[in-house]
């Protein structure tokens, strides 16, 4: 059998064209399908961009109106400080005490108000540094030393973070007339602690202090003008009683001895005004000289027991050993005086007042106790100063007390009260003065407690 080899061949040939056709379009569908895939991946990717670029608006817009709220915010906290500041300025600007502040630590001066003008006299001239403060030419009124730059209260306070209180200056106005101003200052400080400004209130107290000076120098003068006829008048009442006392009777002897004990009482009084303006000029002196505390008790019962028997009190007194200092003995008495007269004056009829020492170490102290209403740990200090009485004090000066802690300090002791924890448990009073030693002259032969 023979077969016919060209058709064989014709048909391998086309079935090859075939398959290369085939491969071709297979690569150029591959092609396109690659390029398909591209062009979605660039289509996606633009997409993407596209919604992260709404995105970035959306955020972009979300962020200007915050922007916006936190400006409207800031404006409207910006607006309330200021509306707050200027209240602030128009209340210190109105207040009727003189106020400056000054900026730290430089010491310029931020803000005076009107009444610093009206005290001034004239436009308050605000210094530029703390240099500038020692042209105010100011003088301390305790001791009529200049101020330095540096030592004005207000630069104190802003430049050390001291508190000054009640600082007394005297200084001149702008028409050259001095004022005496009472200063307080402090210092302003931020969150952090830090010193940013100082504030300084300004009171004139000019005419206070004038009219007490006026009075003192009155009370001076009415003292010592007083003082020698009514030594004469005690001194003649006591002679008269001595030599009329059998001539006299009962009636005429007590009216005598009333008179007597009156003027004694004046005395007294005037001797406390006397000692009161000589502590407060400075110019007091003691007649010092070893002596026993003892015996000033002993001096200060005479004096004060009339007025004790009158209302039916008693005087007690502990004084087991000796009480050796070196003190003004009529001063010494005075404030004991003073002392059992405060008693006096607030112990109910009947009761007692007692008087007790020891020696404690290197001091003598000596205790004064009453049985009255007692002093309230609140007035403990109050009761010291000048002109302070207590409610239905009668017959005193209200010096007494005053003058008492002055002529103990002048010794160099210390006089204080203990407060009353309640009413009725009557005052205390406690005197301490130095303990004088055998070695300077004193024979004691008392042994420590």
């Amino acid at each position: 059998m023979t077969f016919d080899t060209t058709d064989t061949t014709d048909t391998t040939d086309t079935r090859g064209a075939d398959r290369r056709r085939m491969a071709a379009q297979a690569a150029r569908m591959a092609a396109w399908s690659a390029r398909l895939a591209e062009d979605a991946r660039r289509l996606s990717a633009t997409h993407q961009t596209e919604r992260r670029v709404s995105e970035a608006w959306a955020l972009a817009e979300e962020a200007r109106q915050i922007a916006e709220e936190r400006q409207a915010l800031a404006e409207e906290l910006a607006g309330r400080q200021a509306a707050e500041l200027a209240r602030l300025e128009t209340i210190i600007r109105h207040l009727p005490v003189g106020v400056v502040i000054a900026e730290a630590p430089g010491g310029r001066i931020m803000l005076s108000n009107a009444q610093t003008d009206r005290l001034w006299r004239g436009v308050f001239p605000a210094a530029r540094d703390v240099a500038a403060y020692a042209g105010y030419g100011a003088r301390r009124a305790a001791d009529d030393q200049p101020y330095r730059a540096e030592e004005y209260p207000l630069v104190r306070a802003l430049t050390c973070g001291e508190v000054v209180r009640e600082e007394e200056m005297v200084i001149p106005r702008a028409d050259g007339a001095m004022m005496t101003l009472l200063i307080n200052a402090a210092p302003i400080r931020d969150p952090d602690g830090t010193i940013v400004a100082g504030v300084a209130t300004l009171d004139d107290v000019t005419a206070r202090r004038e009219g007490e000076r006026l009075r003192e120098q009155f009370l001076a003068t009415v003292s010592h003008e007083l003082q020698t006829p009514l030594t004469a008048v005690w001194a003649g009442l006591g002679l008269l009683e001595v030599s009329a006392a059998d001539r006299l009777s009962a009636g005429e002897a007590a009216l005598l001895t009333n008179a007597r004990r009156n003027a004694e009482r004046l005395r007294a009084q005037i001797a406390d005004l006397l000692a009161f303006n000589q502590l407060r000029a400075g110019i007091l002196t003691l007649a010092s000289a070893p002596l026993d505390l003892r015996a000033m008790v002993t001096d200060a019962f005479a004096a004060v027991h009339a007025l004790l028997a009158q209302k039916g009190q008693r005087l007690e007194a502990d004084l087991p050993v000796p009480l050796p200092v070196h003190g003004d003995a009529r001063r010494l008495e005075q404030v004991l005086v003073n002392l059992l007269g405060n008693a006096h004056r607030h112990t109910p009829p009947g009761t007692r007042v007692a008087v007790s020492g020891r020696v404690a170490g290197d001091d003598i102290l000596l205790t004064v106790r009453d049985d009255g209403p007692g002093i309230p740990p609140a007035l403990a200090e109050t009761i010291f100063e000048r002109f302070a009485q207590a409610a239905g004090d009668e017959g005193g000066t209200g010096l007494g007390l005053t003058i008492a802690r002055g002529l103990v300090e002048l010794h160099g002791g210390a006089l204080w009260v203990e407060g009353a924890p309640g009413p009725g448990d009557g005052a205390v009073f406690h005197l301490r003065l130095p303990r004088f030693r055998a070695g300077d002259g004193w024979r004691d032969d008392h042994k420590d407690d």
